[in-house]
């Protein structure tokens, strides 16, 4: 069977999800488009279900489907399928389409948004990244999107901003001092908040700890011994204008995990307080691992600070 033949819908079969058709069908980019390419390039891979909270949410998720397939089709996103934790209440396992930024979608991104194509270039991942590198991306991905969502018209609580990894890379190289630290910090992601009653917003860093970190655990103590030191001295305000730190958030594979982070981080000479700890998987009742993040719970007291107090992003 010849490409095209395997590609386009003809006699009544359905077209490959995994051959783009020759030619591609016509399409107009439109700004809701753009933004989606620009969402996937900030956060790297993301799922159809990510990227249909985040920009098509109230519509749904056939909708967005068939508007990711147009973009596929014409080459500007990549998409791959991969087994991985589902959401409770899904059909097991998960085996659903996740999607990267090509070349060609850069260069339209960049075009559209007025971005420098070869930094967008040099920040592509690509579907023959390593497992690890994409599973982590995708977990910090779905945990700042279902933040942003969940606070999506709160009656107390605003979001001021929302910067994956990529965004505060790019504040390091735009601060003359931010990437001269040894060694300095870029995190998973950051997002700040305005809570009720306070004068401030809060900044809260997540840290995604999917395996064990390389070097062990004097690594990580290490690692959470310099964000106090860091934090005390002023880099977040001066590298990321974050004016205040409340925590840093270490999401790990389960609530076991969790609690052997925290007890990590009660060894700590100074700063155990800015650390908060919880778990992207919990089991259900048969045992089995599923993801624990959605807008419903991301808000809820999920965290565990190093003094053993259950902790949530918007209390007070």
């Amino acid at each position: 069977m010849s490409r095209q033949a395997s590609a386009l819908e003809a006699g009544g079969r359905r077209a490959s999800p995994f051959v783009r058709p020759d030619p591609p069908p016509s399409f107009t980019l439109t700004r809701r488009d753009a933004l989606v390419l620009h969402t996937v390039f900030v956060h790297r891979v993301l799922s159809a279900e990510l990227i249909h909270l985040r920009h098509f949410a109230p519509s749904s998720l056939r909708v967005c489907q068939a508007r990711l397939r147009v973009l596929w089709a014409n080459g500007l996103l990549d998409r791959f399928t991969w087994t991985r934790l589902w959401r409770a209440g899904e059909p097991r396992p998960v085996r659903r389409p996740l999607y990267l930024l090509t070349k060609a979608g850069g260069a339209v991104l960049a075009d559209a948004m007025g971005l420098e194509g070869a930094m967008v270039r040099s920040h592509l991942l690509d579907a023959m990244s390593p497992v690890p590198t994409l599973e982590h991306n995708l977990v910090a991905a779905e945990f700042l999107i279902d933040v942003e969502v969940a606070l999506r018209g709160h009656d107390s609580v605003n979001i001021v901003q929302v910067e994956p990894e990529l965004e505060l890379w790019a504040k390091t190289r735009q601060t003359p001092s931010g990437g001269r630290r040894t060694p300095f910090i870029v995190s998973d992601g950051a997002f700040t908040l305005q809570l009720p009653g306070a004068a401030t917003a809060a900044t809260f860093h997540l840290e995604v700890v999917r395996a064990d970190a390389k070097g062990g655990n004097k690594n990580v103590l290490r690692k959470m011994a310099r964000y106090a030191e860091l934090n005390h001295k002023g880099y977040f305000r001066e590298v990321y204008g974050h004016e205040h730190v409340r925590a840093v958030l270490w999401l790990t594979t389960s609530p076991e995990r969790a609690t052997h982070l925290r007890e990590l981080a009660e060894g700590l000479t100074h700063g155990a307080g800015l650390h908060w700890f919880g778990a992207f998987t919990s089991r259900d009742a048969g045992g089995i691992p599923e993801t624990s993040l959605s807008p419903e719970t991301v808000l809820g007291p999920m965290w565990e600070d190093a003094q053993q107090n259950r902790r949530s992003l918007v209390a007070p």
